[in-house]
């Protein structure tokens, strides 16, 4: 199960850009791929 949808690299690989810069909550470190970007 390695191969995901384009779709789900992209935001993968821009939340965990997102998280270098400013750091999720440590409760939810999924919450980026489940919420809507902002």
């Amino acid at each position: 199960m390695k191969k995901l949808s384009a779709a789900q690299v992209l935001e993968r690989r821009s939340s965990r850009r997102r998280k270098q810069k400013n750091l999720p909550q440590p409760t939810a470190p999924r919450s980026g791929i489940l919420r809507p970007a902002q």
